[in-house]
């Protein structure tokens, strides 16, 4: 077949190792073919495809002591012919030879219909181009291009092949912008969570000093138990997990950020029958009704020590409030002991209203707060966290 003056010349390869005499010949006139500058491509389909195994191209010979297949195949290609072949069925394509810069320069080709012209527009060089051309055809086993003397044109297999490259890219395009916008919109804002619920008090001074330096970054302050608070920062959902620190640095994929230790303290009254007490026993406590804001601190087994030795009876001076303004007003009006915290117990407001009591709850907890690893830290988090250390943890629970 003539086109525009030159020869295109198709050459079909079906025979294969089980008829040795018959594989040089195809090769063998493509070289003479594309010496007379005749457009010529071998096809190599059935079982001639085995013949693009070097193996086999290396030891298969069509007469006994002839040249190997080898031979014949690097003087077709290096007359100029073209080498495509038949994928098996059941074979994969290679995902890095269909990459994103590849088709985009396939894409870019058929948009301009040279490949120099495609060069110039990608500026990059045209030896690349041609590259990535050859790179997918070989991958794909037809011609995306019939190449004319001036530019080229593209086949009926390859507008469905660059059509669909086109949707891949504007989606990956589409992915990249949202990515972009996901990424700003997190600069914007940040997602804490604190566990157990009763400590989210503790946040107060640094998530105001945050807010006043940071007025455009919305706060999203979430309380989740241990468990729940370490799955929703592996998933994503917060940025920055704060809580226990042994249980925090236990999870692979977390950087920890040590806090101040939490150090509980029981607390009543200033009138209360306890409150000029210089020691106190188990006993003393167990005497009055008391006010956990939850059973998982490091103090509850303390607590529940006092006063599960009276059964029933005694469990029903337990009571569970997380919301610690209603703890001061039932302390303050009431024989109840409650809980606070190192921080807030110093306070000038709490010394005015209540006495903390001479009784060891326990060793404190250390606490930190925990960020995801591989996630590079925004702005935003290095902000918060330079304010939890400018401003220790305060608050009660």
């Amino acid at each position: 077949m003539e086109h525009n003056g030159s020869q295109r010349v198709l050459i079909l390869v079906a025979s294969g190792p089980s008829t040795p005499a018959r594989c040089a010949a195809p090769f063998h006139i493509a070289t003479l073919l594309a010496c007379m500058d005749a457009e010529v491509t071998l096809y190599l389909t059935g079982e001639g495809t085995q013949l693009a195994r070097r193996e086999v191209a290396e030891s298969l010979r069509a007469v006994e002591g002839g040249e190997p297949l080898l031979h014949f195949i690097r003087n077709a290609k290096q007359a100029g012919s073209r080498l495509l072949m038949c994928r098996q069925p059941g074979v994969q394509l290679d995902p890095a030879t269909l990459n994103v810069v590849k088709l985009r320069h396939v894409v870019t080709v058929d948009r301009c219909g040279s490949v120099t012209r495609a060069a110039q527009m990608l500026h990059v060089t045209q030896s690349a181009v041609t590259k990535s051309l050859a790179d997918i055809e070989r991958e794909i086993g037809y011609p995306l291009f019939d190449r004319l003397a001036r530019g080229v044109a593209t086949t009926g297999a390859g507008r469905l092949f660059i059509d669909r490259a086109r949707r891949i890219l504007a989606d990956i395009e589409q992915l990249a912008e949202d990515t972009r916008r996901q990424r700003s919109a997190r600069e914007m804002a940040l997602r804490l969570v604190i566990c157990p619920p009763s400590l989210e008090g503790l946040l107060n001074r640094a998530v105001r000093s945050f807010i006043t330096t940071s007025p455009a970054c919305r706060v999203h302050l979430f309380a989740a138990t241990i468990e729940r608070g370490i799955e929703q920062l592996r998933q994503g959902d917060v940025d920055i997990c704060l809580g226990a620190r042994d249980r925090l640095e236990a999870v692979p994929g977390f950087t920890c950020h040590p806090l101040p230790d939490l150090v509980a303290n029981l607390f009543v009254r200033k009138d209360h029958p306890l409150a000029a007490c210089n020691t106190l026993s188990g006993q003393d406590i167990a005497a009055y009704p008391i006010i956990v804001p939850d059973l998982q601190g490091p103090y509850i087994e303390r607590i529940l020590s006092l006063v599960s030795p009276g059964g029933v009876a005694s469990m029903r001076q337990l009571h569970i409030l997380e919301s610690f303004p209603m703890v001061t007003e039932i302390v303050s009006t009431t024989d109840t002991i409650g809980i606070v915290s190192n921080g807030y117990s110093g306070t000038e407001a709490f010394r005015q209203r209540f006495r903390t009591l001479p009784y060891e709850l326990g060793a404190p907890m250390p606490l930190a707060a925990a960020t995801r690893a591989r996630w590079p830290a925004t702005r935003q988090m290095t902000v918060f966290l330079s304010a939890l250390d400018r401003h220790p943890l305060t608050g009660i629970r």
